[in-house]
């Protein structure tokens, strides 16, 4: 005679002491009450954290996207978000370049982080040089250039002598060059050569 397994029921003690069958209240519970990560109450169940996110979806109890901050430790000992951090040092006047440097991170991820900000000292973080005793951001100046046609290898040698700073041929050429879209309409402006 085959023996049949009866299966127990568990049941779920909620924070206010009331118990419960079902486990998407006890989650939902351990969530919101207990103010508990999604992560750790799959653990603490031994349940997939899709299981988790699928009781508490569309919820928040704080604790949603803190997990896995990045921190900066200031001098103080004090510590701030990361992202906090490279905005208020932009907003002190520092470079993209500069911070990323400090926090030997990738200059993207310091540009990800304050894409859209007003930063101050003008140009959105570009760089300035003095031409004639005015202040003009560093890519105008050498697009004035190149449509007064210098070329490029001699824009990038004066910008170096002028500034002090190394001025890359890549650098002239990315502010100089025609974006595709503008480059394709002039091609189809042109007519199309037949002969071979």
């Amino acid at each position: 005679m085959a023996e049949e397994k009866q299966e127990e029921k568990q049941v779920f003690k909620l924070a206010d002491g009331t118990e419960t069958p079902s486990r998407a209240a006890k989650i939902r519970d351990m969530f919101m009450e207990e103010k508990k990560t999604r992560s750790d109450i799959a653990k603490e169940l031994e349940v997939l954290y899709s299981i988790v996110h699928s009781a508490t979806a569309n919820m928040d109890n704080g604790t949603v996207g803190q997990r896995g901050r990045v921190m900066v430790e200031l001098e103080d000992g004090k510590q701030i978000p990361r992202t906090d951090y490279i905005r208020q040092q932009l907003e002190e006047g520092r470079t993209r370049g500069d911070i990323a440097k400090e926090l030997d991170i990738a200059y993207g991820t310091v540009y990800a982080a304050s894409k859209g900000m007003d930063i101050p000292g003008g140009g959105g973080g570009r760089k300035m040089i003095e031409v004639d005793g005015k202040e003009m951001a560093r890519v105008d100046y050498i697009r004035q250039l190149f449509e007064e046609g210098k070329p490029r290898n001699d824009i990038a040698d004066q910008i170096t002598k002028m500034s002090g700073e190394r001025c890359d041929y890549s650098t002239v050429w990315a502010a100089t060059k025609v974006p595709k879209a503008e480059a394709a309409e002039g091609d189809a402006a042109e007519p199309a050569d037949t002969e071979k």
